[in-house]
């Protein structure tokens, strides 16, 4: 599991807060746990982020009043904030994309050929078929 810090290296980016934070999953707000890394793209998309129910009644959070322990948000760099685990992007849903590939990569499948496998004699496979 990369920390925060790493994650932001990967990205090329600055960060703040924990940077030993392990994450193990990029996330939509939706499910935003603890390990996750989520992305907001403006300081509206802070009113997404799960809050405390007394929080909710007040209206759009402020980044500082988010607790964010445990978990991480990718952030354009005017939402800055040392105290708070974010990594500054650009474009943070493109950060969110790539560090969504790095930490979740495609499965590679595996070509082993099965021993009951039968092929007519003369016939070409295309690339990437598996036989099994």
């Amino acid at each position: 599991m990369p920390t925060l810090k790493e994650v932001a290296d990967f990205l090329g980016a600055e960060w703040s807060g924990q940077g030993d934070l392990l994450l193990h999953r990029a996330c939509g707000l939706d499910d935003f746990q603890e390990g996750g890394i989520a992305y907001v793209v403006n300081p509206a998309g802070l009113a997404s982020v799960p809050v405390s129910a007394g929080l909710a009644k007040r209206g759009v959070p402020r980044l500082q009043d988010l607790q964010l322990s445990g978990r991480a948000l990718v952030v354009p760099p005017q939402l800055r904030d040392e105290t708070q685990n974010l990594i500054y992007a650009e474009d943070p849903l493109a950060a969110h994309v790539a560090l969504t590939a790095w930490l979740h990569p495609e499965p590679v499948p595996t070509w082993d050929i099965h021993p009951t496998a039968v092929i007519a004699e003369g016939v070409q496979l295309g690339e990437g078929v598996k036989v099994g």
